[in-house]
């Protein structure tokens, strides 16, 4: 993974370039470090709601836990989040396998729907 850029108004923003994984029969090692994960599930989230989301607990006892944002009001797509692992053995993870969990939380009112970049990312267009 190289450096990415993180600036106030994005006019300088850029993402990080990495490298695929690819599973080889279903299952990949992963050594300590910080993994780009995307997700199969089309995430779509009310306009009066904010997704949070927790790794499972499988994860954490294996030594690896799932970082997040928050997703906003109205974001739709097929998000991604960052799997970091602690484990200095590393972990094997399965294609598919479930990893995460999200809940959705009331905002206590209807909210401006998320316009970003990100919004409809991984969808085909």
């Amino acid at each position: 993974m190289s450096a990415g850029v993180i600036d106030f108004d994005n006019s300088k923003r850029e993402k990080p370039r990495m490298s695929e994984i690819s599973f080889i029969d279903g299952e990949c090692d992963l050594n300590p470090g910080a993994y780009l994960v995307s997700f199969n599930e089309t995430i779509s989230v009310p306009i009066d709601k904010v997704g949070i989301a927790m790794p499972r607990s499988t994860m954490l006892r294996c030594g690896a836990t799932m970082e997040t944002s928050i997703w906003d009001p109205g974001y739709v797509g097929k998000s991604q989040s960052m799997l970091v692992v602690y484990n200095r053995q590393g972990i094997r993870l399965c294609e598919n396998a479930r990893i995460m969990q999200i809940m959705f939380m009331d905002v206590g009112q209807v909210a401006e729907a998320y316009s970003g970049i990100y919004n409809g990312e991984g969808l085909k267009q």
